[in-house]
């Protein structure tokens, strides 16, 4: 099922959704709502924007338009800590605030890692990853209440991080290696 940010949760809390997989970061106010898995693969967020574009850290988001997916974690983080002449360009999805970046319609854009990593590598003379805003790790979230699939799923993920698939996977994917995953 497609989803976006903004309706992850509610996905998986009406029914829409049994499992949720989306680069779902591991979040206290998430888990208000949503059961998570152990950690199976680990992210963070950055601030990207052009190689002229002077930004070094969030004071200097002042008075700039930073592209985010609406709900995602990144938009939250920079609602506590962008200044307040900052300006938030809210988008649908990640696509969409991608588009918006790269058409100039913003001066940077807060992302996940590996998207930005991916956009730089498509235009390394061009972009580049600013300053990094925090790690987090990717669960498999399940509606509350769900002991035997959110069993299930761990048991998946214990097997397949032990035997070395999804190191393999994440790097090919992110192009870095996976690393020491904590236990939830």
């Amino acid at each position: 099922v497609p989803v976006t940010a903004q309706n992850r949760v509610p996905y998986l809390v009406t029914d829409k959704a049994d499992v949720m997989l989306a680069t779902f970061a591991i979040s206290p106010e998430r888990a208000k709502s949503v059961w998570f898995s152990t950690p199976y693969g680990a992210t963070g967020s950055v601030i990207m924007a052009k190689k002229d574009v002077e930004i070094a850290g969030y004071d200097d988001l002042a008075d700039k338009t930073v592209a985010v997916a609406r709900g995602s974690f990144t938009e939250q983080f920079l609602n506590n800590y962008a200044p307040e002449s900052a300006n938030i360009l809210r988008l649908e999805d990640d696509a969409t605030a991608t588009a918006a970046f790269m058409s100039g319609q913003a001066d940077a854009y807060g992302t996940a890692w590996p998207i930005a990593a991916t956009l730089v590598k498509g235009a390394p003379d061009q972009l580049e990853i600013k300053y990094p805003m925090l790690k987090a790790w990717y669960g498999v979230g399940v509606k509350r209440g769900e002991r035997d699939l959110l069993q299930w799923v761990n048991s998946f993920l214990f097997f397949h991080l032990n035997n070395g698939d999804l190191a393999k996977i994440y790097e090919d994917a992110v192009g870095t290696p996976l690393g020491d995953v904590p236990n939830l």
